[in-house]
């Protein structure tokens, strides 16, 4: 049985600069280089990763680089 948790919200960049979606539990899931994380695109849910790009200092999306993440609907399961 999964007892897996879903955290469903838009994504934006938190007071650490880091890219997270709010929690109703816990205040908010921040995410880190290489955690998955399901997108709202053309409504259905895409799976990819989340990497950052160290001479830009910005998050993308593992094959839609370009893409603005920020505002975006998103889920991750935890």
């Amino acid at each position: 049985m999964n007892n897996r948790r879903i955290i469903k919200g838009k994504l934006y960049l938190n007071e650490n600069g880091r890219l997270a979606i709010e929690d109703g539990c816990n205040g908010e899931y921040e995410f880190h280089c290489g955690y998955g994380v399901e997108l709202f695109l053309c409504g259905k849910w895409l799976s990819t990763r989340i990497e950052a790009d160290m001479l830009s200092c910005e998050y993308y999306a593992v094959g839609l680089r370009g893409l603005k993440l920020e505002g975006l609907p998103a889920r991750v399961r935890v």
